[in-house]
């Protein structure tokens, strides 16, 4: 899915990330990761590998 800037402003914390306290995670391809906390708070994770590790 791709996250555009009226799909990121829609995005809530889910009901079982408020109980778990772990964020949700959408993936925009490519390793880069939009994580929205619990609190609401969003932020962006670029997840990489090397020598495939």
């Amino acid at each position: 899915m791709l996250l555009t800037h009226t799909v990121i402003n829609k995005l809530q914390p889910s009901s079982t990330s408020i109980y778990t306290k772990r964020p949700d995670k959408h993936s925009d391809g490519n390793g880069l990761q939009l994580w929205v906390r619990y609190t609401g708070v969003k932020s962006w994770i670029s997840a990489y590998r090397w020598q495939r590790k």
